[in-house]
Parts: C-alpha cells; structure tokens; sequence
C-alpha cells in the first residue's frame, strides 16, 4: 500500500485551506504534539469516536489516505495551518 499523493500539490494546498476550523484545529494538534486519536480527543474534550470522524473526512477532503502521508505533506509545503488560526490561549478557533 503506497502513501504517495497522487494528485497535484497545488490542489493539495488548496484543499487544506478548504478545512474547517474544528479540522484545522485536529490538523494542528497532530502536526505540533503527534498524538493518537484517544490523546487528541482528550486534549480536545471529544469523544475519540468523533476525532476519527473528523480525521476521516480531513482525508477525504484533501485527497489523503494516511495520517503519515497527510503529516509529510504538510510539513513538506511547510504549511503549518496553526500559525494561522491557533493561539494556544484560546480553547476554539476563532
């Protein structure tokens, strides 16, 4: 099973920003800490059953299978969506 974006990394980019705040807010979370699903929920105050729904429509969304192959492709464009959207003084995005 290959973890090799297959699609454009414009559109790739393009769909990222495309995101929901709450997905954005994962995203971030998985990028800075790279926690599991059960520690995300947790940091999050979610129930783990709905950190693996939004997980599976972030991948959906931006063309991914894996959160391996999400994560290299982020860090590859350096595109670190929490500089955008995240102080960590706040619990939500605004």
């Amino acid at each position: 099973m290959s973890t090799e974006y297959k699609g454009n990394i414009d559109e790739f980019k393009k769909k990222v920003k495309m995101l929901s705040p709450r997905q954005i807010e994962i995203v971030s979370v998985i990028l800075l800490y790279d926690l599991n699903n059960n520690e995300i929920a947790a940091s999050l105050y979610l129930a783990e059953k709905t950190v693996r729904s939004y997980i599976s429509d972030i991948y959906k969304k931006v063309g991914v299978k894996k959160r391996v192959e999400l994560v290299r492709l982020l860090k590859e464009l350096y595109y670190y969506p929490i500089a955008n959207f995240y102080s960590p003084s706040k619990s939500t995005i605004t």
